[in-house]
Formats: C-alpha cells, sequence, structure tokens
C-alpha cells in the first residue's frame, strides 16, 4: 500500500536550507522580506522527515506524501492567519517581517479554497527554513517538482567553531532541547542520525572532534543530494554564502530576488539593519579559530578541515 499525494496548496516553495551555525537565522530574515515572499516559518516536522527517509525508516512514497502533507498544512494555516508566531524575542516572529499586516489581517477573512485562491492569485511565495533539503533534494523535489531550494553555505572554519562553542559535540540524546534524532544501533550506542553507519567511531571521539566529524558528514551529504538531481531541478537551486550576504547584502539579495522573479522592496533596510548588515568579517578570527581546532582534534580530521576549507575558499571568496 502507498500514499498518494494530495494536490499542493502552492506549487512554488522556497526552502531555505543549510547546515546548522552557516547563518540561515541572518537570510531567512531578509529573503522572506523580499516582495511576495510569506515571512519565513520553522516546520520541525520538515527536518524530521528526511532523516527518517534517508536512514531508510520511511519509504520514497510514504516520506514524500508526508512531506507534503505537513508543509501545506502550514502554508494553509499561515494563508488564513492561524497559528501566527507573535513571541518578539524569536526570529520566526511575524513582528519581524516588514509587512505584518499582510498576514495578520487573514484572521478575520474567508478560509478555505477562497483564501487559497486569493493567495496564490497574489503570486505569494511559502518560505520555509530547514536544515536537510540539500542532502535530501530529491525528496523534496518529489513532494514540490516546483520548489525552490536556497541552499546558504559558510566557510567550514567558522560552522565547526560554532558548532564547538555550542556544544554539538555533546547535545545530541542528552539536551532534551536538542531537537534532532539518535538512534540506537546494533552495538547499542545511541549517537545522532548522521551517524548511524559510523556509531562506535562517533561514540569513541571526544566533543571537538565529533563536530568536526559531523561537518564533513554533511558537507558530504550535501554534495550527494546535489549530485542527483536532474537538470531541471538543479537549476531550482541556488546558493547563496554567508561572508557575501553579511558583506554585500544588496547583492546578494539582487540575485536572490531575480532567482525568484520578485523585487527587494525599498523597505529592506530596516531588516537589514535588524540582522546587522553589512558588516564586516575579521580574517584574523579565522586563523585563530583554525589554531583552537588543530589543537583540540587529531590530525586527520583536522587535514580534512583545512582541505574542506581550502575548496570552499576556492570556490565562493575571491
Amino acid at each position: 500500500m502507498n500514499l498518494s499525494l494530495k494536490p499542493v496548496i502552492c506549487p512554488k516553495v522556497l526552502f531555505v536550507t543549510g547546515l546548522g551555525r552557516a547563518g540561515k537565522s541572518m537570510l531567512a530574515p531578509l529573503v522572506s522580506n523580499l516582495d511576495r515572499v510569506e515571512y519565513y516559518q520553522v516546520i520541525p516536522a520538515v527536518d524530521h522527515i528526511p532523516c527518517l527517509w534517508m536512514l531508510g525508516l520511511l519509504d520514497g512514497h510514504t516520506a514524500t506524501a508526508l512531506l507534503r502533507m505537513t508543509v501545506d498544512v502550514a502554508i494553509y494555516d499561515r494563508l488564513i492567519g492561524r497559528n501566527v508566531n507573535a513571541r518578539l524575542s524569536d526570529s520566526t516572529s511575524i513582528h519581524n517581517a516588514l509587512d505584518p499586516a499582510e498576514t495578520l489581517v487573514r484572521s478575520f477573512n474567508p478560509d478555505g479554497m477562497a483564501a487559497v485562491e486569493k493567495f496564490n492569485g497574489k503570486g505569494r511565495i511559502p518560505c520555509i527554513s530547514t536544515h536537510f533539503a540539500m542532502c535530501a533534494a530529491p525528496l523534496f523535489f518529489r513532494a514540490f517538482p516546483e520548489a525552490r531550494i536556497l541552499h546558504h553555505i559558510r566557510h567550514p572554519l567558522d560552522v565547526a567553531e560554532s558548532s564547538r562553542q555550542r556544544g554539538w559535540g555533546e547535545r545530541f540524546g542528552v539536551d532534551p532541547t536538542a531537537f534532532s534524532f539518535s538512534v540506537t544501533t546494533e552495538s547499542g550506542a545511541d549517537v545522532p542520525w548522521f551517524a548511524a553507519n559510523n556509531a562506535q567511531e562517533y561514540k569513541e571521539m571526544d566533543p571537538t572532534n565529533r563536530v568536526v566529524w559531523m561537518i564533513l558528514r554533511l558537507l558530504d551529504k550535501n554534495e550527494s543530494g546535489a549530485k542527483e538531481l536532474d537538470e531541471r531541478h538543479q537549476a531550482q537551486v541556488l546558493t547563496t554564502t554567508f561572508e557575501r550576504l553579511a558583506s554585500t547584502p544588496v547583492d546578494e539579495l539582487a540575485r536572490v530576488a531575480e532567482w525568484l522573479e520578485t523585487e527587494i522592496p525599498s523597505t529592506m533596510p530596516i531588516a537589514m539593519t535588524k540582522e546587522r548588515v553589512p558588516r564586516v568579517i575579521p580574517m584574523g578570527d579565522r586563523t585563530n579559530k583554525a589554531e583552537t581546532l588543530r589543537q583540540l582534534t587529531t590530525p586527520e580530521l583536522f587535514e580534512q578541515l583545512m582541505a574542506a576549507s581550502k575548496r570552499y575558499e576556492d570556490a565562493w571568496i575571491k
């Protein structure tokens, strides 16, 4: 028995994706304030479903149907003004939208297909922030063939050191606020989902080595996901970088706006000020991070991290 796919609420969904600590919380508030783009949402199951699929715990039909249903419910709730986040300290708060009234007024309007048709008639673009839309890109495009994936990347040294400082080498499976699946392996070891096939190796690492290994592993998964896409869907993926967005935000947002066939509103400087861009990225900080990680990781893992950093610099930092 296979689940069938329901018709989509809105075909052109924007998924903002990238590793944790890569800067999505800076990118998403800016991109989702472009003309006609909905202020972004975070839907936990949109992270969890791809992980279950990549682990083989959900088959392709089930994962595709569940992902579409989950995202569509969130889109529908937003387009009728239901479950809108008003917590002022959250990045996802509707009060960070340049035009919150566009969303808030919907709670007074009709629901059902009348609301859907009005939403789509305006050419609105739902925006969802997630972590794994790139490594599970084939799944996302099965669920939403017309989707756009905005893949945000950052220098691996910066991601690794920020992740280390946030304690991600020891929080999985221990911290109740670490909302990511762990798995129990045949050896009895509980490890994060991405380490399921390397459980013993992962368990024997200290926290810093785990962080570096995690970054390298997820970078590989992102690359593998991209390689599985056909030419059509490759064109529906755009890569942005933390460094360019931080230093030249207008140029980077202009690229995104052109790709989405929309515009940068005249009020965007308000959102840019909140996100503290443009800003200068001190290059000396990265040297210090490299030295810290060199002292705390094995020579083999540090060499792999530096090789990934060199590839990143050659490709993205001119």
